[in-house]
């Protein structure tokens, strides 16, 4: 057992009996490569990380290779879920090295932590298009040694490039829908019209730009963006990136037509595919996406929650070491498993033949929906759909017989707090009492845990440990917590919100760049303070910022958090429209802004539940609605004015700071929606 043994993360204990000597992230480490005068070699991954999983087998396990980093360096892992800061920097350096950037990330250090040279995976031994990871560990040992000057030019030169602040190369300006209808411009020169989407492959859910695509439209009427939102999540839906039979979505496509996953299930993928689909449903009322949406909020109820009500991270893509294995079908095995008379409908409905559509093996995956296929087919739908049940009840049980796919069951703040929000969004729409008890159960367990009220962690565990949070982890919350007051009316949550907002300015703001940094201000653990400005697979920090400011300062009647968040904005702004899809997020909070902040639509009384239900099924993105029972006594001017009846419930309409006559009547509401 190396120093890994105590720690708590799932992939640092699997590294845990490598031959290697790793060390966590920590001083011990780094004053042993200075008193040596050793390089520090530091690998970066996580656990349900596929090509991670393939280079400690080929090499961290590999004796030879283990004596090498032994003798030469010392050898930091680091859990990226756990570290994004850490993960951050030396991904950035990696990318000007190279161009490229992946996990695993391995990047050579000197003793004072500044990087020289990385790769992703290294096979372990030199093949024709890659080096191999033992020549690369003695070539670099060499330099090292025999050339410091080389080795100090080098290390300068990198820091000198990662101390640089981006914003500070950005004009200010301001923001309009030219910003907008420019973004969706460019996004029309990626998007691939024959399968969706908006690159080549390997091909990324693009969640946050498909709801932006679908805002613009609402915003101003734009049947193009319209369609190529709606057109990219049905294929995705259909295709193999979608779990078809337990629900859920993996996490990327390797191939252009949504067919071949990268196996792997992550938490914030599908937090942000229930949030998109919720719009897409209500925009088109395709049941495909209704159904989709059912499946995949109970893939996580059942797989990815703690009897705590927290949310897991991320489930791996491998089982018995082999990627997929655990989705995959043998075309006999299906032949054998389902009804003779059943197989040919079968067969067609999920695409399969023999011989397989991927090494071999089956990916189920659709090509059309149900309805269309019974109309393709002249079925009859409701027979066809019992038949569907039925397949997928033979095959959930045959697939439960496998080894599964291993949970990482670390609790990150800002993923729960992404599902937490947008299960509040689901609920709005179908009422759900289950899902009501999930939003509950988690809000409670990230007031408990996630926070003491003003700061924030990243990681939290049931026996009490947790590290500190980043500013995606303050923002996030903050936001989750402000839907949760939409949903309960219970004013402590928004409280709490502008809580864990104003500390977040204190801590991430630079109110003179307008921008967010990624780590606190007193962090003394990292060579520079870099800014995620760039929404990825999740909102960047600086996005997830904003909107908190956004929302909380429109909840709460605060001014000024509202103009940090328009400052903060104008800052990028000469760069968002070209590029558009590093900012997806972030133009989702301008199409808010430049609708004039929408309407305000706040129900409170007894019956409530009528009311909500003509919305459920109205898709109004720029609207705030909140339900409750009274805010009589509420500290806030947005709500003290606003009380219920004695009997019933009533609704309080407000839009461009005018505010309607309290509505009681259920007919005259829906009129005016």
């Amino acid at each position: 057992m190396n120093k890994l043994a105590s720690e708590t993360s799932l992939y640092l204990q699997q590294h845990a009996n490598n031959p290697v000597n790793w060390y966590p992230w920590g001083s011990e480490a780094v004053q042993k490569a200075k008193s040596e005068n050793k390089m520090i070699l530091l690998s970066v991954g996580y656990s349900s990380c596929h090509w991670c999983h393939v280079m400690e087998h080929e090499s961290f396990e590999n004796e030879e290779i283990a004596s090498i980093m032994n003798n030469h360096y010392i050898s930091i892992k680091v859990d990226r879920e756990e570290r994004p800061d850490i993960d951050a920097i030396y991904m950035e350096a990696l990318q000007m090295m190279t161009g490229q950037g992946g996990w695993p990330l391995n990047v050579w250090l000197t003793p004072d932590l500044i990087p020289i040279y990385g790769g992703t995976y290294f096979p372990p031994e030199t093949t024709h298009s890659r080096p191999g990871f033992a020549d690369v560990l003695v070539r670099m040992a060499n330099i090292f040694n025999d050339d410091p000057e080389k080795i100090k030019q080098r290390a300068h030169d990198m820091h000198e490039a990662l101390k640089q602040d981006v914003i500070a190369h950005i004009d200010r300006s301001e923001i309009s829908l030219t910003t907008l209808r420019d973004a969706v411009n460019t996004t029309q020169k990626y998007y691939d019209e024959k399968f969706g989407g908006f690159s080549s492959a390997p091909k990324f859910p693009a969640s946050m730009h498909i709801e932006f695509l679908l805002r613009y439209d609402k915003l101003v009427g734009d049947p193009n963006s319209r369609e190529m939102a709606l057109f990219t999540l049905r294929k995705m839906c259909l295709g193999g990136i979608y779990d078809q039979l337990g629900g859920g979505f993996h996490r990327y496509s390797t191939d252009s037509r949504w067919l071949v996953p990268h196996f792997e299930k992550m938490l914030y993928d599908n937090a942000l595919l229930i949030s998109v689909l919720c719009d897409a449903y209500q925009v088109s009322g395709d049941v495909l996406f209704e159904k989709t949406l059912a499946e995949t909020v109970n893939f996580i109820r059942k797989e990815m929650t703690h009897s705590n009500g927290a949310f897991f991270a991320s489930i791996d893509a491998d089982s018995d070491g082999v990627e997929g294995a655990f989705y995959v079908w043998k075309f006999d095995e299906l032949q054998q498993l389902l009804p003779e008379a059943d197989f040919p409908e079968f067969s067609a409905y999920y695409d399969v033949f023999k011989g397989g559509n991927w090494e071999e093996n089956i990916i189920l995956n659709r090509t059309h929906s149900t309805l269309d296929f019974s109309i393709l087919t002249q079925a009859n739908h409701a027979d066809f759909l019992s038949r569907v049940s039925s397949w997928k009840e033979i095959l959930l049980d045959e697939r439960s017989k496998r080894n599964p796919p291993v949970t990482d069951k670390k609790i990150i703040t800002s993923w729960n707090a992404l599902m937490l929000k947008f299960l509040c969004k689901y609920w709005f729409i179908t009422l759900d009492d289950d899902v009501l008890k999930m939003i509950h159960q988690n809000a409670d367990y990230l007031k408990n845990n996630a926070t003491n009220g003003t700061d924030v962690y990243r990681i939290t565990s049931v026996d009490g440990k947790s590290t500190p949070g980043f500013c995606d982890d303050y923002a996030l919350l903050s936001e989750a917590f402000c839907m949760v007051f939409k949903v309960t009316g219970d004013e402590s949550w928004l409280k709490l919100a502008k809580s864990i907002s104003t500390t977040m300015i204190q801590l991430f703001y630079n109110s003179e760049t307008h921008s967010f940094s990624y780590t606190r201000s007193d962090q003394e653990d990292l060579i520079v303070r870099k800014k995620d400005l760039f929404d990825n697979v999740t909102p960047s920090a600086n996005s997830a910022a904003i909107q908190a400011c956004f929302q909380v300062g429109k909840l709460t009647g605060d001014i000024e958090l509202t103009e940090i968040s328009t400052r903060s904005i104008e800052s990028l702004g000469s760069i968002l429209s070209e590029h558009a899809l590093s900012f997806s997020y972030l133009l989702q909070i301008i199409s808010d802004k430049l609708s004039h902040n929408g309407s305000e639509i706040v129900i409170l009384g007894s019956e409530n539940e009528k009311f909500l239900e003509v919305l459920s099924g109205r898709y109004l993105p720029f609207a705030t609605v909140v339900t409750g029972n009274s805010f009589e006594k509420s500290e806030f001017d947005t709500f003290s004015s606003k009380i219920s009846p004695q009997v019933g419930s009533q609704v309080y309409i407000c839009k461009d700071f005018t505010c309607q006559k309290p509505i009681q009547d259920l007919e005259t509401f829906r009129s005016m929606i």
